[in-house]
């Protein structure tokens, strides 16, 4: 079913200076050392979690609470000076956090979503803004294993639905049409992107192709939603030959909202990114799929 024209790539172009913004801020982090080097070696751990089926910062080290005050001053900054409208309402979430800046950033990253939750609402922060905050907040410090755990911790051997680093759910969808329509899933929360089967429901797995839909948006040949009639969610799925490196994707996920506002019409569901991620603990059959994949000979299968 097709809506209404809009102008997606019109609008995906406004936010690539704030994505900009948001890459210098990430590499700020990395080059501060977050974990002091005590991590490196951690990712032969993460490596071993990939393989049970857990995604790769199960159970991750601590970052230095000195970098946390860092990021919440810089990202703070940041965002203050890219939105300006909404002065007054970042204004009060810098102060929340930079109260106890390596506090709140635990619970981003410990993925304590309901009481972070809850504590926006006590404290009257605006919900919307506090919880990109927080997720950008956590950004560079889930990327610095992203980053490092490329090529490395067996990354490419992941094909589930959820984030094989931080083991959220996916925000975007890409479709490369440089490589046979090979589909790649993003993570909001560290920004990696790992392949998955193009017509499964990323959710919750479903492969019936008369269980998904799809559904356009009038004039957007490269942009659509894929809905699960099974577990009623959506993810944004877009259509590019760039490199994955190369792509804007918190540009491509903030400039798309008028699929999210689609999605509400066809009863598809999106949680808060901050609550919204698949248990940490794997199920004996999705651990039997891990491991029988490791097993096969053949990279492509189940892809």
């Amino acid at each position: 079913m097709n809506h209404s024209p809009t102008d997606l790539p019109a609008q995906v172009k406004l936010l690539e200076v704030l994505q900009s913004r948001l890459d210098d801020y990430c590499r700020a982090i990395d080059e501060a050392e977050p974990y002091g080097g005590k991590a490196d070696s951690w990712l032969e751990e993460g490596a071993a979690h990939l393989r049970q089926g857990r995604c790769l910062l199960t159970d991750a080290p601590r970052p230095r609470p000195a970098v946390a005050v860092l990021a919440a001053h810089l990202l703070g900054g940041l965002l203050e000076e890219a939105l300006p409208q909404r002065a007054e309402d970042l204004a009060r979430i810098r102060a929340y956090v930079e109260e106890d800046a390596a506090g709140h950033l635990d619970k981003v990253l410990g993925d304590r979503g309901h009481e972070l939750m809850a504590a926006f609402q006590f404290a009257g922060l605006a919900e919307d803004l506090a919880v990109f905050h927080a997720i950008w907040l956590a950004r560079p410090f889930r990327a610095w294993f992203a980053w490092r755990a490329v090529g490395q911790a067996g990354l490419n051997s992941w094909t589930g639905g959820s984030c094989p680093v931080c083991g959220h759910w996916p925000a975007l969808s890409m479709i490369d049409t440089k490589a046979e329509g090979r589909r790649h899933l993003w993570c909001l929360h560290c920004g990696t992107a790992w392949r998955h089967p193009r017509l499964q429901c990323a959710f919750c797995g479903c492969s019936d192709q008369s269980r998904l839909r799809h559904i356009h948006l009038e004039g957007e040949e490269n942009w659509r939603l894929q809905g699960c009639r099974d577990c009623k969610r959506y993810v944004k799925e877009f259509r590019s030959e760039e490199e994955l490196g190369s792509l804007p994707w918190d540009a491509l996920l903030l400039g798309s909202t008028e699929l999210d506002l689609a999605a509400v019409q066809h009863d598809l569901m999106r949680e808060s990114p901050l609550v919204s991620q698949r248990p940490h603990r794997p199920s004996p059959l999705a651990a039997a799929q891990i491991e029988d994949h490791h097993m096969s000979p053949n990279p492509e299968r189940g892809r």
